[in-house]
């Protein structure tokens, strides 16, 4: 930086650019479990969070066992999203 002036980086940084069809999948498969997961801001929805996390023993859909509420939802989100939207090439 020269006089406060920036001389490189001044686009948009998409670091993403070259993805192969399955980590578009895997990526589209993330920002909805995010995108979901950043709805349960609510006290209730955490609440609900935690009874539904007890019932099923921390289990998740994919199999897999969480030892967090949030992990646990995350990942099951994920395996939801992939079930749904199966990957084709």
């Amino acid at each position: 930086m020269r006089n406060g002036k920036q001389f490189y980086r001044e686009r948009d940084e998409d670091y993403q650019q070259k993805q192969s069809p399955r980590q578009k999948w895997n990526s589209a498969a993330f920002k909805y479990a995010n995108s979901q997961l950043k709805l349960l801001t609510t006290p209730e929805a955490k609440a609900q969070l935690e009874k539904e996390y007890e019932a099923a023993n921390g289990i998740a859909t994919n199999g897999k066992t969480y030892t967090t509420a949030r992990a646990w939802k995350f990942n099951s989100l994920i395996f939801d999203y992939k079930q749904t939207h199966p990957f084709e090439p």
